[in-house]
């Protein structure tokens, strides 16, 4: 019998695929006609027609096979920590069909979805890219994401429409002050009258430098504020244009253990007695892990998580999947090769001092491992979640 086509839809184009149920007598059949059409032309009298197998025809609308979901993980610079670690989220996640690795169950994400780790300017550019539903979920620093959930500066009109969720906790970042291996800086009050960078405009580096060089009070203003990315602080600090520049992100970061290794920079130390009141409970006063950068052990930094987040319209089983394939626990290798900042990504800090809460698919996983405790977060217990 023939297939009933599909309802006719506006607008809906169809192609005809022909499907012969007799496909196992097709060589016979196609021969048998040519020589009765030869036949029909040399013969003076028409040739009658010949009965034929009655094909399947099926509508099928153009442009509706299933396609592979696509994940936008947004993260940061090539040369920062956000994009190695993206990369590696999205190599966990991504469940391509037919996928080797994905035949164990729970490896990957859910079926059909392919991440993607996305470049951008960093963590304020990527809070903005999320809330305008650009991308699914991004790579922020806590602080960041701190001040978007509550309004502050630059994120006012954000205040009271918070759509950010966690999906984890990921490792610590540091903020790295370096300058000029001179005598001209060698504390945060030495920048006054100095040229400096605080970051690509839209990077959480720019958001947190403003705010340390605020609450500074510094005697007087840099001579000169940059907005560059971490490649351009370098190339104008070897050229003697900058004095000194801020770049937060997961170290070691290569490109500043070369120049602090090479004798070009160095570290300026950065502590809580240097700073009015900061406001802001993401920051932590703490000294440089060891065997960071050569020869730098102890000096003190403010450490900031790195938090990776959802658009709270990402499905609850999305999430739920993507949370699992994200601790699977054949996906540490993974993990630890995607940058040395990822050997810190661990199950047991994925819920803790989160400044939004997080999202319901995640929150059901970690449920589910008994890691959730009532005293978790502030932020938590009093997040509106739908």
């Amino acid at each position: 019998m023939s297939a009933s086509p599909p309802a006719k839809t506006r607008g809906t184009k169809y192609i005809f695929i022909m499907r012969d149920r007799h496909a196992s007598r097709n060589v016979v059949l196609t021969s048998l006609w040519l020589v009765i059409i030869a036949a029909a032309w040399l013969s003076p009298t028409q040739a009658q027609p010949i009965p034929q197998p009655k094909p399947e025809i099926e509508l099928v609308p153009v442009g509706v096979p299933s396609e592979p979901l696509l994940f936008k993980i947004a993260t940061g610079s090539h040369s920062g920590t956000y994009f190695s670690i993206g990369n590696g989220l999205a190599t966990i996640i991504s469940h391509p069909p037919q996928a080797i690795r994905c035949l164990a169950s729970e490896r990957c994400g859910p079926e059909g979805l392919i991440a993607v780790a996305q470049t951008s300017d960093g963590s304020a550019r990527n809070i903005q890219a999320v809330y305008d539903g650009k991308v699914a979920s991004a790579l922020v620093q806590a602080d960041v994401l701190e001040a978007a959930a509550t309004g502050v500066p630059p994120f006012e009109r954000l205040a009271g429409d918070n759509v950010f969720r966690v999906i984890a906790r990921l490792y610590p970042e540091i903020v790295h002050l370096v300058a000029l291996n001179t005598d001209e800086v060698e504390d945060v009050s030495d920048l006054a009258g100095k040229r400096v960078s605080i970051g690509q405009s839209g990077s959480g580096s720019q958001t947190i430098a403003s705010l340390l060089l605020e609450a500074a009070e510094l005697p007087a203003p840099p001579a000169e504020i940059k907005f560059l990315n971490l490649s351009q602080s370098i190339q104008e600090m070897q050229a003697g244009d900058l004095d000194a520049f801020f770049f937060v992100g997961g170290p070691p970061i290569d490109l500043i253990a070369e120049v602090v290794g090479n004798g070009t920079a160095k570290l300026i130390p950065l502590r809580e007695d240097q700073f009015g009141p900061l406001n802001m409970s993401a920051f932590r006063f703490e000294p440089l892990p060891n065997a960071v950068y050569a020869q730098l052990d102890g000096i003190g930094t403010i450490q900031v998580d790195a938090i990776w987040i959802a658009h709270a319209s990402v499905s609850h089983e999305r999430v739920y999947e993507i949370t699992k394939a994200l601790w699977h626990e054949d996906n540490r290798e993974i993990l630890d090769s995607s940058h040395p900042q990822g050997t810190n990504i661990r199950l047991e800090n994925a819920v803790h001092n989160l400044p939004v809460a997080l999202h319901p698919g995640a929150e059901q996983y970690y449920g589910e491992l008994g890691l959730l405790t009532p005293d978790l977060t502030e932020a938590e217990a009093n997040a509106d979640i739908e």
